[in-house]
């Protein structure tokens, strides 16, 4: 590895992680790609400081961008890892077995066995995949397993692992390729600075990629009271310091560098290609090429056949692959064009592309040296039949890998995107739209769909490099249409009018686009969309505006309007004997606002019909709706049933429901239970919920949830994130507001703090009171006497149930095409 001079930069890092702090540590290193920022880091950790230095890594390509919750699960990965190898860290399985109960850990191993083979967790697949894995007690099993599932129950254990490991250590933790991260893990990265002042993290950025985040925002997003921010960027070095550091190379090889120094960009792969001992070889040296990117396509059209299929396997994948999973990918060669080479000629084909530069390990992978590669194989003419080859083996290896019971962990979101993305490079729309289909099934309750969604856009890109450019439009709009339709079922609204706003000639796509306004702060515009759509829609796509149209007015704070059209709608019988119908019933629940007995009448009878029907998610979601009205009358008990029902649905769809988890931790606070299990509970929750107005009702169940802790410091850090929230949207749903703002007041006046109580009383007030009248004004007035049988009434604070608005239509790709 070539690494020169940076000896200032080395002793900024290391006086900076011995200086004594009163606060976390954010460090943003930024460079072009290949400067060295992680050779920069590992120097500067040297000599006994990489004892504390936790490496996370992710691959820079453009499947890892905005991955949800991807750079928590690697946090994990690498922590226990390092755990293993120095020891004084508690290793996942150690943390698990401390903190839960045998039970427990047998649960969360069957339902991570669920998500990967996609069988019940009692079936005889289950039991035989946990079987010949060494059963449940392997800790090297579970581990493997958690840190690759989309399971919410991994994920939540996950997040508790990363969480207690930061917090009882003083470490420092760099994470490669910030720029992409996603939300998810952002947010739970801050989270860890504001509340663990030991904590280093660096950011390694670089600068020259598509990213996902600006570097000036990462900063600031960090930026706040707890958390002290700095940058180091990284520039390429002076040529004269890199000759006076090479000075015993050959003359020939510093004429080339001299020559092609502008171009380098100061990249260390280039500069290692250049520096290489090939050119010493007679076969380079007749004819050696003055530039970078000439070379480099010298090298690739002189390879062997071996050594050719071998790269061009993995630029295939996306210039990453589990070693494990490119010898089986092998054998599929083997299958389809008797390509395949023993693990002999893998192994010595490797060490020669490693030795080129065209390739490099990290850990149990291999990827292309630099992305580069990637295009000048794609480029070259003569690694077609290679490439062609390598989407046929990867496209079958996939196949079976989901079919079948297999060692490797690999997530069903990854595997079905995967094979997405080999059937559009081979041309086969049909059986792109059976495995959008597929995945648009995951989302019952599943993380698995944001993953995959994330996975289809980077395929986008990835595919515009294709010629037929027809073509690529069908695959686009097939994608577009799987992504909109996943991102409903999930109430992912806010990012549906991307997709869609290109499509609103088709009835589908205006569905998705209406549906999406009339919930996002433009429920006006969805209105009339839906009263121009009325006057000559079709009966079928009638009932969907209307029941849109219904949303709309409540997202609008058109309470009135709200109620009156679904009483209305139900008089005229119009959705009666439909297949809406069991939905309509359940909009009973946020449109009735002023008919308590007849919402919870409705809200049973819809139950009854998902029941019936099969529809677990609607099921799920009526039962937490009926679950909130009969916790907020006093029926604790009643609403405790509703969810054990809820809770169990959900297992048996694989997967823990942030809607459920949020509404348990309520009833437990509702009961005066606020130990960390129940704390812990709601914050899972929010970090695996995208939906904004379901975020804002957690958020202000962790304030309830600290104030009644009496933990001061993570209330406040909550509140700042409510207050902010407030700011940008003024015109969210009133009650909302009004309930987060009367939690503060009641924090501040029992911590004694009456002027910030008055001041929340006050901006409470001036919300217009349009729902729960008497309630609202019997609280925020303190008249008590009308309504002292109001169960509400003898809670201080007022924890939110969650209650989706969730009309899922259930619209079949096919209407698309």
């Amino acid at each position: 590895m070539i690494f020169i001079n940076r000896t200032e930069d080395i002793q900024f890092l290391r006086d900076d992680i011995a200086s004594k702090r009163d606060k976390a540590r954010f460090l943003l290193l930024s460079a072009p790609s290949g400067i060295g920022k992680s050779s920069l880091v590992d120097r500067a950790f040297k000599d006994g400081l990489d004892k504390i230095l936790i490496r996370v890594k992710v691959a820079k390509h453009e499947e890892s961008r905005n991955v949800p919750a991807l750079y928590i699960r690697e946090l994990g990965r690498s922590i226990n890892y390092f755990a293993s190898n120095q020891g004084y860290v508690a290793t996942f399985e150690k943390y698990y077995r401390r903190s839960n109960s045998e039970k427990e850990f047998g649960y969360l191993f069957k339902t991570i066995a669920a998500d990967f083979i996609k069988k019940e967790t009692d079936s005889e697949e289950a039991k035989t995949w946990i079987k010949s894995r060494g059963g449940r007690n392997d800790p090297s099993i579970i581990a493997n397993a958690i840190f690759s599932s989309d399971n919410m129950a991994a994920h939540g254990a996950v997040v508790g692992y990363v969480s207690d490991v930061l917090k009882n250590n003083r470490l420092v933790v760099t994470l490669e390729n910030i720029q992409n991260i996603d939300g998810d893990s952002l947010r739970f990265l801050k989270d860890l600075l504001v509340f663990n002042k030991g904590l280093y993290f660096i950011g390694e950025y670089t600068d020259d990629e598509v990213r996902q985040i600006d570097k000036n925002d990462l900063a600031n997003y960090f930026e706040c009271p707890n958390v002290s921010v700095s940058r180091l960027s990284i520039k390429k070095l002076p040529l004269q310091e890199i000759i006076k550091e090479c000075h015993d190379k050959p003359e020939i090889i510093m004429q080339i560098l001299q020559d092609s120094y502008e171009g380098s960009a100061g990249n260390l792969h280039n500069l290692r290609i250049l520096f290489s001992d090939n050119y010493l070889e007679k076969s380079f040296v007749k004819n050696i090429p003055q530039q970078y990117d000439a070379i480099l396509k010298q090298r690739i059209t002189s390879l062997t056949a071996d050594d050719s299929m071998l790269l061009a396997a993995v630029v295939a994948h996306g210039g990453c692959v589990d070693i494990e999973l490119l010898i089986k990918c092998n054998r599929n060669a083997g299958l389809i064009a008797s390509s395949a080479l023993n693990l002999f000629s893998i192994e010595h084909a490797l060490e020669r592309l490693v030795k080129y530069d065209l390739l490099k390990f990290s850990a149990a992978e291999v990827m292309v040296a630099q992305d580069s590669v990637i295009d000048a194989v794609i480029s070259d003419v003569r690694h077609t039949k290679y490439l062609l080859i390598s989407y046929r083996s990867w496209l079958s290896l996939y196949q079976s890998l989901k079919l079948g019971i297999d060692d490797l962990f690999i997530s069903r979101s990854e595997i079905l995107s995967r094979e997405v993305y080999f059937r559009a490079l081979l041309s086969d729309l049909s059986g792109i739209k059976q495995l959008l289909d597929e995945i648009y099934e995951l989302t019952l309750l599943s993380s698995a769909p944001k993953r995959a969604i994330r996975y289809l856009e980077g395929l986008k890109c990835n595919f515009s490099k294709q010629t037929n450019l027809d073509y690529s439009k069908e695959v686009y709009k097939l994608i577009d249409f799987g992504i909109m339709r996943t991102l409903y079922r999930l109430n992912l609204f806010e990012e549906i009018p991307k997709y869609s706003a290109q499509y609103l000639n088709d009835q589908t796509a205006l569905i998705f686009h209406t549906s999406s306004l009339a919930l996002t702060g433009h429920a006006d515009v969805a209105i009339d969309m839906c009263n121009n759509e009325l006057l000559g829609a079709d009966e079928e796509h009638k009932l969907e505006f209307l029941i849109i149209r219904i949303a709309a007015y409540r997202a609008s704070n058109q309470y009135k309007n709200c109620e009156n059209e679904w009483v209305r709608l139900h008089k005229l019988g119009i959705f009666a004997n439909t297949k809406y119908e069991a939905i309509f019933l359940r909009c009973s629940d946020l449109a009735l606002m002023s008919k308590h007995n007849e919402r919870i009448q409705h809200l049973t009878t819809a139950i009854d019909m998902f029941k019936e029907s099969g529809d677990y998610l609607q099921e799920i979601s009526a039962r937490n709706a009926l679950a909130q009205h009969l916790g907020y009358e006093g029926d604790l008990d009643g609403a405790d049933r509703q969810l054990k029902i809820a809770e169990q649905r959900a297992s048996e769809i694989y997967n823990r429901y942030y809607v459920v988890e949020n509404n348990v931790g309520v009833l437990n606070l509702q009961r005066g239970n606020v130990s960390d299990k129940v704390i812990q509970r709601i914050k899972g929750a929010a970090y695996t919920c995208d939906t904004f107005l379901d975020k804002f009702i957690i958020w202000n169940n962790l304030l309830v949830a600290y104030s009644m802790e009496g933990n001061a410091n993570e209330l406040e850090h909550v509140l700042g994130m409510i207050e902010q929230e407030l700011s940008r949207y003024p015109e969210m749903d009133y009650d909302l507001q009004r309930i987060a703002l009367f939690n503060a007041h009641v924090h501040y006046l029992k911590t004694e703090s009456h002027d910030v109580a008055a001041h929340y009383l006050e901006m409470a007030k001036k919300l217009p009171c349009l729902t729960d009248h008497e309630y609202w004004n019997a609280k925020l007035q303190g008249h008590h006497a009308d309504l002292d049988s109001d169960f509400r009434l003898t809670l201080d604070y007022y924890p939110v149930y969650i209650s989706n608005w969730h009309f899922d239509f259930d619209i079949s790709l096919g209407s698309s095409q």
